[in-house]
C-alpha cells in the first residue's frame, strides 16, 4: 500500500519535491535541520569529509579547506595562517 502522509528527511539529509527517499548531504555540505531540499556548502576554512553530516568542522590551525571543502591541507606557498583559513601574501611579500 502507498504512504498516507509525507515524512521529513532527517538532519544531514535532503530531498527534492516528489522524492521517494532522502539522500545524505554530500561531503563538503551539511544540514542541521530536518526537511530541507538542499544541503548547505561549508564556508571558507571549514569542511566535511564524509556524507550525511549535520555541521561543517573547522580546519585545524595552519590549514585551509581544499576544493569542494571535503578536507583541509597546509597553507599553500604564498599564503599564511590567518585564524581558521589561509591568507594570501600581499604584493611585494612572500611565504614559502
Amino acid at each position: 500500500p502507498g504512504a498516507t502522509s509525507c515524512s521529513a528527511c532527517g538532519r544531514g539529509m535532503y530531498s527534492f519535491e516528489m522524492a521517494s527517499v532522502c539522500t545524505d548531504c554530500a561531503p563538503g555540505k551539511a544540514s542541521d535541520q530536518e526537511g530541507v531540499s538542499l544541503c548547505t556548502d561549508c564556508t571558507a576554512g571549514k569542511y566535511t569529509s564524509t556524507s550525511g553530516q549535520l555541521s561543517c568542522q573547522i580546519c585545524p590551525a595552519g590549514t585551509d579547506d581544499v576544493k569542494s571543502s571535503t578536507s583541509c591541507a597546509p597553507c599553500a606557498p604564498g599564503t599564511i595562517p590567518a585564524g581558521d583559513t589561509c591568507q594570501d601574501c600581499g604584493k611585494g611579500k612572500y611565504a614559502e
